[in-house]
């Protein structure tokens, strides 16, 4: 349980303090920014030959996700968290902080020792902070998962040392790998990210860990770290591999990106627990992401980024949702829920907003990063797009479902007890993250402005 007043109050302004301390340094970042210069705008440098940081725009998108998405669990934390709050408190800061320094580092070795620290504050906030009696498999299952996926990535990591002589993001552009070289570092890779995306079949630890991992847990999982799998794409595979075998590897990993979509929307209409079918829909955007990425045309490069920005929103709002929902009434079954509009009707405009986002409605910031992501598609791989559109409508169905489930049905006997609407403190949880997603979706030049294909990538 929480201790003494006193000392619940030092860990609040010690997670404030920090979670400021980041929001500072995003702060100077971008005053910093300089976009004449292209490319990586801000270096810190130890000596000539050691580079510590180096910060770009996808980086600087990226810390203002992580600078948004932790002050929120902080706050959520606060009203809902109870048993060692100052311990689960101390791993979300341990987590900030390597996530903060994940993207900003230059040296590929340094950026796989930080994810692979990551899995340690995340397996302990599944197994001990977890909702139900599967957290403990859950937790073994996002960890051996992520481990034997790393292993792909040390193999590849050495090949590029031994064959490049250097681990700098910034030297892979220069770096000279034969063709063969470069088709095993490109596969090593895909294959290694994509248990952290993640693409089938290598999906399978990702519904269970969301199902058990507190409600934070889940959507530090969803808004962060899912996103390290395109980081590392973009850093390596991107700069690594030359245009010919980037064009000789993209029909093997579109294959497993439409394979990816629509297997996890087909299984998003068949669950029930809002948690699973929030996970599945999160497989089925990351994955329109890849499209995007791999596609090879500016507009799928600068849409699939935007993407990552807007699902890491969305998914966030979500999973804070079905949280709260769950502290209310204790069941996460979307069938036993019904009504909810008659008697919470500020969770319920939250509730609408969030899903119509998930579903890429016009006027969110899905539907710019989505619609960037189809229009190169239909230029350059028309069925791949058929398939896309195909799981995106699967999504929107299910959204509906849920939606119409949750809101609109006729409530049942089990919810009479808790009908309790929103808090200021809640409203206020929701209401950045809303904010954000309408924000983006009526003024997408405010990251447009950003995302420049020379920028983003280094090419």
């Amino acid at each position: 349980m929480i201790g003494s007043s006193t000392n619940y109050n030092n860990v609040l302004i010690v997670c404030l303090v920090f979670s400021g301390v980041v929001l500072v340094l995003v702060g100077l970042f971008v005053y910093f920014y300089d976009k004449v210069q292209g490319g990586c705008y801000l270096y810190l440098r130890l000596n000539d030959n050691l580079r510590v940081i180096c910060i770009d725009d996808l980086s600087l998108l990226l810390l203002f996700l992580t600078s948004l998405i932790f002050p929120l669990c902080f706050l959520y934390n606060l009203l809902y968290v109870k048993f060692a709050f100052k311990y689960y408190t101390f791993l979300l800061i341990v987590l900030e902080f390597l996530i903060f320094f994940c993207f900003i580092v230059d040296n590929l070795l340094i950026f796989y020792f930080l994810f692979e620290a990551l899995l340690f504050p995340m397996f302990l906030l599944i197994g001990l902070w977890g909702s139900r009696g599967r957290k403990i498999h859950a937790a073994f299952q996002f960890f051996f998962f992520t481990i034997a996926s790393s292993i792909l990535l040390l193999i590849g990591i050495s090949l590029i040392y031994y064959k490049g002589g250097s681990l700098y993001f910034d030297d892979f552009k220069y770096m000279w790998l034969d063709e063969r070289t470069q088709l095993v570092v490109g596969i090593l890779f895909f294959f290694g990210f994509a248990a952290k995306i993640p693409v089938f079949p290598l999906h399978i630890w990702l519904p269970e860990a969301h199902v058990e991992a507190p409600t934070v847990g889940s959507v530090i999982l969803a808004a962060l770290l899912l996103k390290f799998g395109f980081y590392g794409m973009v850093r390596i595979i991107f700069l690594v591999c030359d245009s010919n075998v980037l064009l000789i590897l993209r029909p093997i990993f579109l294959t497993f990106c439409c394979i990816s979509l629509v297997y996890s929307a087909a299984c998003a209409v068949r669950q029930i627990d809002l948690k699973k079918i929030i996970a599945y829909s999160s497989v089925v955007h990351m994955n329109v992401a890849l499209l995007g990425f791999f596609v090879s045309f500016q507009g799928g490069l600068v849409g699939a980024t935007y993407l990552m920005i807007s699902h890491g929103l969305i998914s966030g709002a979500m999973f804070f949702c079905v949280g709260l929902l769950y502290e209310r009434f204790h069941i996460r079954n979307c069938m036993y829920f019904g009504g909810l509009v008659q008697y919470m009707p500020l969770f319920s405009v939250f509730f609408f907003i969030v899903m119509f986002s998930n579903m890429s409605l016009p006027g969110t910031c899905n539907f710019i990063g989505e619609i960037l992501v189809f229009i190169s598609l239909f230029c350059n791989g028309f069925f791949v797009m058929l398939l896309g559109l195909m799981s995106v409508v699967l999504v929107a169905v299910f959204c509906l479902a849920v939606l119409s489930r949750i809101i609109f049905y006729q409530i049942t006997g089990l919810l009479y007890s808790n009908l309790i609407d929103l808090t200021f403190v809640e409203c206020l949880l929701l209401f950045v993250l809303v904010f954000y997603i309408v924000l983006f979706g009526l003024m997408p030049n405010l990251l447009l402005g950003l995302l420049d294909v020379g920028f983003v990538f280094r090419i």
